[in-house]
């Protein structure tokens, strides 16, 4: 997946008694230098090869469909389309952010940046009447803490609602934590607001901060009888409670369930979607951006100057460690956005363990995966561009070589592929994980001299031995701390926000993690693209100094690979 560069002389800088096993790599996996992003005409080098009724099955009944609309709910310029079939995010809990449900379904509507709105558009008797927006379970379930983020508008919460919460409070997984939550943040504005929320109270102290209020099920259960629909099922109690107050006010049912959306719009009603934006895979930041500037920039930057990111992107576009690929005509450069400044990247290659990038979205890792200053990385990407090879080849080259970090700990989630659990294993705890981590091993081979399984296995003991190398659960995580360790953290798309938590409140100082995983395939259940620990990690983490980021598109492993990540 990454190239090697044939010309690494191995050296080794450890104490102890010389191993072979621990060799620098000596044959390329490929001599392909495939892009074509260079640094200057004459000095820039080439960037280097290298059933509906129950809630939980409602919020995530569609999976995770690519082609799915997207409703954008953080304060971001966001755009709305609600033609399609919806595909619900999933069941876990997230942050909260400000929030919006989608226009009407034949039409796109973009909202202004800093804080989505929806705005009243009806006036009566001279007042403005507020939207009210009836709120499904599904939507507290994918997002506990969505109350708090949408504005100027009523949220209408039904006492079916409430009653769905009540039954799902009691699961020990991550949907029962999220009802809990939910109801908990009831539970406070209802005392806030002194006793009731029959009336509409406001969620906080904002001038535009939305009423939620709790309304009574089923009011029009005669309109349901006369279109076929049973009065006694929870959702369409809830489409009931949507069409009690559409007389008086716009209203708007939200819910990650297509079937209830469907119905909801059969009788009428305009029904959207729930999806925190910045974390689906068509909002969400690439890490990285090209972007065409005029000669003299690129030029600035070849003559050791940098320059401010508003000069050639849109403010907010580059946070902090983003990259850039600036092209003027047959010029081009890379650069990185540092201190709010954007500064040319060293010309020279770097390599980790002796590997050269092969496309400049690997060479923008390497950058952020050497980098002292960078405890934080999120690299997301499709099966095949490199992402767990370049973590581990620059573990094994700061722990090893460089003594940066003394221990080079890998963790993965035990999550079976299509869950189709092969049950409880035989011997010990190393046995048991062994099969877990056969993708390490075969990172690990891709760096030996020959690419042989058994000088891999030899690798692989011998810095075992030595201390340098551990291949752990992540169940095993709660409680300890983590001091001067590289942490690689594999197949983060199936680990849960809460999880999240508690590996980033383990490090310790002088620790730098690592987090690797491809959003478009996820395995663990409840878990969508928008609320799996790396979309929640990148959108929290995002313009902090410590933290970098960066989207693998090009896959380097095979051709089979390549189509396959694109057609299936």
């Amino acid at each position: 997946m990454v190239a090697i560069d044939p010309r690494r002389v191995p050296r080794s800088t450890t104490s102890g008694p010389p191993c072979d096993t621990l060799r620098r790599t000596g044959s390329p996996l490929s001599p392909s230098e495939s892009d074509s992003d260079q640094h200057s005409p004459d000095t820039r080098p080439r960037t280097t090869d290298a059933s509906p009724t129950d809630p939980t099955e409602r919020a995530s009944d569609v999976g995770r469909n690519k082609g799915a609309p997207v409703t954008e709910l953080l304060g971001e310029s966001t755009s709305f389309d609600g033609s399609g079939d919806a595909r619900s995010a999933g069941l876990a809990g997230t942050t909260g952010q400000d929030s919006v449900a989608a226009e009407s379904p034949t039409t796109a509507v973009t909202l202004p940046t800093v804080q989505t709105r929806i705005d009243s558009p009806l006036v009566l008797d001279g007042r403005p009447v507020t939207t009210r927006l009836v709120l499904d379970t599904s939507v507290l379930i994918a997002d506990p803490a969505s109350l708090f983020g949408y504005r100027n508008c009523q949220i209408v919460v039904p006492l079916t609602v409430i009653e769905e919460l009540d039954g799902l409070k009691s699961r020990a997984d991550d949907v029962g934590r999220a009802a809990r939550t939910a109801l908990r943040s009831l539970e406070e504005i209802r005392m806030r607001a002194g006793g009731s929320l029959t009336a509409p109270v406001s969620v906080s102290d904002d001038s535009d901060s939305a009423t939620v209020l709790i309304e009574i099920n089923g009011a029009q259960s005669h309109l349901l009888s006369e279109h076929g629909l049973d009065p006694g099922k929870p959702d369409n109690r809830i489409i009931g409670a949507a069409l009690a107050g559409s007389h008086t006010a716009p209203t708007r049912v939200v819910s990650n369930d297509a079937a209830l959306r469907l119905k909801a719009a059969h009788l009428g009603l305009q029904a959207d979607e729930h999806r925190p934006a910045g974390r689906s895979t068509s909002t969400r930041p690439l890490g990285w951006v090209t972007l065409e500037v005029d000669t003299d920039r690129i030029d600035r930057l070849y003559g050791g100057e940098s320059i401010l990111p508003d000069e050639v992107a849109s403010p907010g576009s580059l946070a902090e460690n983003a990259f850039a690929v600036l092209r003027a005509g047959s010029q081009s450069a890379l650069a990185r956005c540092l201190d709010g400044r954007l500064q040319l990247i060293s010309p020279s290659s770097p390599e980790a363990w002796g590997l050269r990038a092969r496309s400049k979205e690997q060479r923008f890792a390497l950058d952020l995966l050497l980098d002292p200053d960078v405890s934080v990385i999120a690299l997301d990407g499709r099966a095949g561009t490199g992402k767990t090879v370049l973590a581990i080849a620059a573990g094994l080259e700061q722990v090893v070589e460089e003594r940066r970090y003394e221990r080079l700990a890998v963790y993965r989630p035990l999550v079976p592929v299509g869950r189709a659990d092969v049950g409880f294993l035989p011997g010990g705890l190393d046995e048991k994980l062994d099969p877990w981590m056969s993708a390490i091993h075969d990172a690990i081979v891709a760096l030996s001299d020959q690419r042989s399984n058994r000088e891999a296995r030899s690798m692989i003991d011998e810095l075992i031995a030595r201390g340098q190398l551990s291949l752990e659960s992540v169940t095993f995580l709660r409680g300890r701390s983590l001091h001067r360790q590289m942490v690689v953290v594999d197949e983060a798309q199936n680990l849960e926000p809460t999880t999240l938590k508690t590996i980033l409140t383990r490090i310790g100082e002088g620790t730098k993690v690592v987090f690797t995983g491809d959003t478009s395939q996820i395995d663990a259940p409840y878990l969508g693209e928008s609320n799996n620990a790396l979309a929640v990690l990148i959108g929290a983490f995002r313009g902090q100094r410590c933290f970098g980021h960066v989207t693998l598109t090009a896959c380097e492993r095979s051709e089979v690979a390549s189509l396959a990540a694109e057609l299936l």
